[in-house]
């Protein structure tokens, strides 16, 4: 067998994260009113959410320019982790509070 191939099992085992939360909003759009609304909502999670210490760690609060995106893609390339790059581009600014 070579190297490149596997027998169907992972080469890094990842922890079980998913909970089965049924947290969701679904928002349609009404053609003849030209509006959008909700259509279901459902608030109870079934988890823990994120703490207001560590929301800045979240992708979706990582907030990036176009030149800092353009940095990070060019050091990707180059075989830097993706992590590494923000850590880098947040020491330079004074942390990731100013990203």
């Amino acid at each position: 067998m070579e190297e490149t191939e596997r027998d169907g099992e992972n080469k890094y085992e990842r922890a079980e994260t998913r909970t089965c939360c049924n947290a969701h909003m679904i928002i349609w759009f009404d053609k003849k009113k030209g509006k959008y609304f909700i259509h279901s909502l459902e608030l109870h999670h079934n988890h823990i959410l994120h703490i207001p210490q560590c929301a800045h760690m979240m992708p979706s609060q990582q907030k990036v320019s176009k030149a800092q995106a353009m940095e990070i893609d060019l050091a990707y390339d180059n075989g830097i982790k993706l992590k590494n790059s923000y850590e880098f581009m947040a020491s330079q600014v004074g942390g990731r509070d100013a990203l």
